[in-house]
């Protein structure tokens, strides 16, 4: 048994806060939490950001481009200690670094967005609302009434799963165990991707009014915040957020957790089990997360820029969103980095050309002979096609 009052989910916050890991460390965190020396060295092992080191370097596609090779060096020669590091998500911005602290530094120029433009959904480039409408207008109907909107917009998982919505919310409230969580990913490691980063930074408010919707519509308290190690002033901008919502966001607990840069964190059931302090490793399924998911009870898993979908299609109705899409329903956030005018994020519909979002993008700098479409899977496309 573990000892009373202490919990394992904190270990990963714990070792992070030692710097490094030695017998005498994993020893006492082994007392204090009653989990074995093996699975602490176990998780320790698991993921790179635990170690403090003075610098890391992004050697992700874009900051290679751009000299992080020999930005690397070039602190090596200067006697300072440095690693690479896989992509940062910020790759509007490179040379991308870490500090021992997992704070960003390097260029901090603000992020190119798609302008101000109220008849988008999540809309970047407008100012966020502390209102909380949307909310509200769900605390006064009916959860079919908002399950039905939901399932009209076709809303899919914008995460990559392309999973529809309301599928997973009516399954979440469907279950007979009525302690449930809601959980957002907002571990965004996917090479060349920071859209989520940038709905927490200039939209928190979007996003915590689409948890706090997904909360009271599948009947949960407890929410879940999983931000990315290396994405500190998101975290805070939420925290912040939090704090200023007040009265709106009554009734539910917000409780935030960083990563420790393991990539299949990204992966739901890999991210369930890091919140409980284990190796993120993705779990068997069935049974899925709308059944088994946290603590072992059922749980909503969206990432942020699904739930900052959500108010505008309270607003303004699931067939208004859906139409705002060419070949699949509702807008997207894409994220565009490279050879090009001005890299960001940019919202157009789903179904746009690579031409269109790069002129968007302020157009091709120079002849470009191929293109990534998407993570780590997508491989490279010849312009040519």
């Amino acid at each position: 048994m573990r000892p009373s009052g202490v919990s394992a989910e904190g270990i990963l916050e714990q070792l992070e806060a030692l710097g490094e890991v030695r017998g005498e460390s994993v020893c006492r965190l082994s007392r204090e939490t009653g989990v074995p020396e093996a699975d602490i060295w176990g998780v320790a092992s698991f993921f790179h950001l635990i170690p403090k080191v003075p610098r890391r370097v992004c050697s992700g596609l874009t900051c290679r481009l751009f000299g992080a090779k020999e930005v690397l060096a070039d602190l090596k020669a200067q006697g300072v200690h440095a690693e690479p590091v896989s992509c940062l998500g910020t790759c509007d911005r490179p040379v991308a670094m870490l500090d021992e602290h997992h704070e960003q530094i390097g260029p901090q120029a603000p992020t190119t967005l798609t302008p101000d433009d109220e008849q988008l959904p999540i809309n970047l480039g407008g100012g966020d609302r502390l209102d909380y409408a949307a909310l509200a207008r769900v605390r006064e109907w009916e959860a079919e009434r908002f399950l039905g909107e939901l399932e009209a917009s076709g809303l899919q998982g914008r995460g990559g799963a392309g999973f529809p919505a309301a599928f997973k919310w009516r399954s979440v409230r469907g279950q007979a165990v009525k302690e449930r969580y809601v959980v957002c990913n907002a571990d965004e490691a996917e090479p060349g991707t920071f859209k989520d980063r940038e709905v927490m930074l200039q939209r928190p408010h979007l996003l915590l009014e689409g948890l706090a919707i997904a909360a009271l519509v599948v009947e949960a308290r407890e929410i879940h915040i999983y931000v990315r190690g290396a994405f500190g002033e998101a975290r805070r901008s939420l925290e912040r957020a939090v704090e200023e919502a007040g009265e709106h966001l009554e009734g539910f607990q917000f409780h935030f957790t960083s990563g420790h840069g393991a990539y299949i964190c990204g992966e739901e059931t890999a991210l369930l089990e890091s919140l409980e302090g284990k190796r993120g490793m993705p779990r068997l399924k069935p049974p899925y997360p709308t059944e088994v998911g946290f603590r072992g009870c059922p749980t909503l898993v969206n990432n942020v820029e699904t739930l900052a979908c959500v108010p505008s299609i309270v607003l303004r109705g699931g067939d208004w969103f859906r139409a705002q899409g060419r070949v699949e329903p509702g807008s997207k956030l894409y994220c565009v980095s490279g050879h090009v005018g001005r890299p960001g994020v940019y919202e157009l519909p789903l179904g746009v050309s690579l031409d269109e979002l790069v002129e968007a993008a302020g157009g091709y700098l120079g002849t470009p002979l191929a293109f990534s479409p998407g993570g780590a899977s997508s491989g490279f496309l010849p312009m040519k096609y």
